[in-house]
């Protein structure tokens, strides 16, 4: 079973375009699959989308009653998924605004079949790239990754920032098991960072997959806080050693 997560807070508009391209194009690639959807107290009826769609999907909803951060969110489908999910099933963690190219999924299934534990859709490897990004984030994240490919040095990893992941579930059960509310401490942005650091230090089998990030397709503001982000990253970098 292949199990897509998006992290979702007001991204009804977003996910209704996303989600009947997402099943059409998994038709005949993926075989079984299911969607969850982590909603953060969102206040645009996302936690109804299913509802709204033109076809039936195996879409499971799990909605926050207010808006708790990433990090919750991040902690929220992990959980759902290492309780429901069997031992070698795998996760695909995607953007609900559509930046996340759902086409490269069948690669990163082939890569964690074929062994990896951990895939990447990295930005900054031959074939990365980014496309219509606001300059600011460009440079923050670009500098961000700079500094923490510096900082923890693991040659398999480029992009420690990028949502777009996919994992396998037995590796998820036992950082779960092991780091227990350990696992993932921040409430924002940089839990996803976190995750990676700690997931890491369980395995060696990591691997990234060229990944454009096309910011045109985003109906929408981002609703990352860049200052207290940056500043995130900061604290953790002068508090987690590698």
């Amino acid at each position: 079973m292949l199990w897509l997560m998006f992290a979702a807070y007001n991204e009804r508009e977003n996910l209704a375009n996303l989600l009947p391209g997402l099943s059409n194009f998994l038709e005949g690639k993926i075989k079984d699959y299911k969607i969850l959807i982590v909603d953060d107290g969102s206040t645009d009826s996302t936690k109804n989308i299913a509802d709204s769609l033109d076809k039936p999907l195996p879409i499971e909803i799990i909605s926050h009653e207010k808006n708790k951060g990433v990090g919750e969110v991040f902690k929220t489908g992990f959980s759902a998924i290492s309780r429901l999910a069997g031992q070698d099933d795998l996760v695909v963690v995607l953007e609900a605004d559509g930046t996340s190219d759902y086409t490269l999924i069948p690669e990163l299934v082939r890569k964690l079949e074929g062994g990896m534990d951990i895939v990447i859709a990295s930005r900054y490897i031959k074939g990365g790239a980014y496309r219509n990004f606001p300059l600011k984030r460009h440079l923050i994240s670009h500098i961000g990754n700079v500094i923490l490919s510096m900082a923890f040095r693991n040659k398999r990893i480029k992009d420690y920032t990028i949502f777009f992941r996919g994992y396998r579930v037995e590796l998820l059960k036992k950082a779960l098991s092991q780091y227990k509310d350990g696992f993932i401490t921040s409430n924002t942005f940089l839990a996803n960072t976190e995750a990676l650091i700690n997931l890491t230090k369980l395995t060696d089998k990591i691997d990234e997959v060229p990944f454009v990030y096309s910011y045109e397709v985003k109906i929408g503001k981002s609703k990352m806080p860049l200052l207290k982000t940056l500043f995130d990253y900061i604290k953790f970098l002068l508090t987690k050693r590698a």
